[in-house]
């Protein structure tokens, strides 16, 4: 079977703006190539529906629940969404589209929600937010600024029943993210979140065979799209197998399975100071309408 590039977790918010959809599907075609498969990344909005929603070309095909091909590109786009629980974040893809995942919820319910909605779970970065020194009181900026009580999560917090009960409907772990490197540059190396996710991935195989490693760029610019990424097989463009197939390969991928890993830390920081900027500067009524959409933006649909 031929084998594809995977970029799951793309936030596409440079600037705290949406790119048009046929820049998507352009910049997925130059850096992850035919077949290749990129993800929109909503958290607490709509952004996806809002890209996906332009009448302007190129022609596209609904695959289902959150998954779109585009021939001319020979592209497939994903649906994903971050979303808080009590006890970590999660990254659900395929779901469907004009809907969100309900936020701060024990981990075990919003596993189940993302179940009822057929959609993958990913384990997002969990030791994202286990910080020292210099990158935790950046952390803590960020944390007061924009996620609130999202900001309360640090690593993935389980006790032995969440652990048996949650740990089969889990996916995948995300071992590897781009931006993330953010806080092994902040810390001088101190705090290294993708270290320590592989070892906890390392760890959970022991009981849990079954979850996959995964590497994405996890960027906000259209920059860092694929500049990580994982090979999985290439997907059917027909809606009746493709979520399975999606399923599968992440699944099936692992610490030996091919993939690229590059640094993304710059992007990270460069994305960090601007949303802070963002925050005070519209506070301060001088950039109201360019403030960040997700303040903005609800369901297109109402």
């Amino acid at each position: 079977m031929n084998k594809v590039k995977f970029d799951p977790m793309n936030y596409w918010t440079a600037l705290g703006r949406l790119p048009s959809v046929e820049k998507v599907v352009r910049v997925a075609r130059n850096k992850l190539g035919r077949g290749g498969v990129v993800g929109i990344t909503s958290y607490s909005d709509y952004r996806f529906d809002y890209i996906m929603r332009q009448k302007d070309k190129p022609t596209r095909f609904s695959l289902g629940k959150g998954m779109v091909y585009f021939p001319e590109y020979q592209v497939f786009v994903v649906h994903g969404q971050v979303v808080p629980s009590s006890q970590g974040k999660i990254l659900a893809l395929n779901i469907p589209s004009n809907k969100l995942i309900r936020e701060n919820c024990s981990l075990k319910d919003t596993l189940s929600e993302i179940a009822d909605m057929e959609g993958i779970v990913i384990l997002d970065s969990p030791f994202l937010r286990d910080t020292s020194g210099m990158s935790k009181r950046l952390g803590a900026i960020e944390r007061q600024v924009f996620w609130g009580e999202h900001g309360k999560s640090v690593g993935i917090e389980l006790s032995e029943e969440d652990y048996r009960e949650c740990m089969p409907l889990v996916d995948g772990i995300t071992i590897y993210r781009g931006t993330a490197e953010m806080k092994k540059l902040l810390s001088r190396g101190r705090n290294d979140p993708n270290a320590k996710a592989e070892l906890f991935y390392k760890t959970i195989l022991q009981d849990y065979p079954h979850i996959g490693a995964v590497a994405t760029s996890g960027g906000h610019h259209g920059r860092d799209v694929g500049t990580s990424y994982m090979i999985i097989d290439e997907l059917p463009d027909e809606e009746k197998s493709i979520r399975e197939s999606l399923k599968k390969s992440i699944r099936n991928a692992n610490l030996a399975s091919p993939s690229k890993t590059t640094s993304r830390a710059l992007s990270g920081l460069q994305h960090s100071g601007e949303m802070i900027a963002f925050h005070y500067l519209g506070k301060a009524g001088l950039l109201r309408k360019h403030f960040p959409f997700r303040y903005k933006f609800t369901n297109p649909e109402n």
